[in-house]
């Protein structure tokens, strides 16, 4: 059972079959059922979009974000985020920071189905790299492992020195944050040049850094916006 904030004055529309009003009862009195196995969710989405909208005050009992999720998904209308937004601030407010990542993250899986394929795709990247923002440690395991494979990769097979001039001594790991990382410049990028295959494996890091970079930060822009 669901506490609604702000409950409605006066009487149910007109037309409202009988398990419509009783629910619309049941929000006025500051009691709101989001059990999936209660009310048929036509009836559910009705009483949603009348004002004034849903709130979630308190939540009896207190179930963690897995077991509301499907009641959010039952929106006969097709996708709404306000109901995620809600639920999400709520769990917020009272500490649980894990359950409210988890409704927000779901809330932008749930988005994603409405968008065009270029949309989802992109979309897609930000939730396998850094969970749209919400799950950023992500990104730092896969920054981890590129720099791992990059690191012995060019252990193996150095890359040749361009250019006139002494160059620096050639550091596998220097040479790796400087291919991976966009915007930073040990001098090792510049002074060894890949060659054969190697190039590819250049290039393949160089997009993969720069790919996390940009989904990481528009992850977090997002996160910090809502907060």
């Amino acid at each position: 059972m669901t506490t609604a904030g702000h409950p409605p004055d006066g009487d149910a529309p007109d037309g409202w079959e009988p398990d419509a009003l009783r629910v619309w009862e049941a929000y006025r009195r500051g009691e709101w059922c989001d059990d999936v196995t209660e009310v048929a969710a036509a009836v559910l989405r009705r009483v949603l979009l009348a004002p004034p909208p849903l709130a979630y005050d308190g939540l009896q009992p207190v179930l963690a974000a897995r077991a509301r999720l499907p009641w959010l998904d039952r929106d006969p209308g097709g996708f709404v985020p306000r109901p995620y937004e809600q639920l999400g601030a709520h769990y917020r407010q009272h500490g649980r920071d894990a359950d409210a990542r988890a409704i927000l993250l779901a809330r932008q899986r749930r988005l994603r189905r409405t968008l065009s394929r270029p949309a989802r795709a992109w979309s897609l990247l930000q939730d396998a790299t850094v969970g749209y923002g919400y799950r950023p440690q992500r990104a730092v395991w896969l920054l981890a492992a590129l720099f791992a494979a990059g690191t012995l990769l060019f252990t193996a097979d150095p890359p040749a020195p361009s250019g006139d001039g002494k160059p620096p001594g050639f550091q596998p790991a220097i040479y790796t944050l400087d291919v991976l990382i966009p915007v930073v410049d040990f001098g090792q990028q510049s002074a060894y040049a890949p060659h054969g295959a190697l190039r590819w494996a250049v290039v393949a890091l160089v997009t993969a850094g720069w790919l996390l970079a940009t989904t990481a930060a528009t992850g977090l822009n997002r996160v910090l916006r809502r907060n």
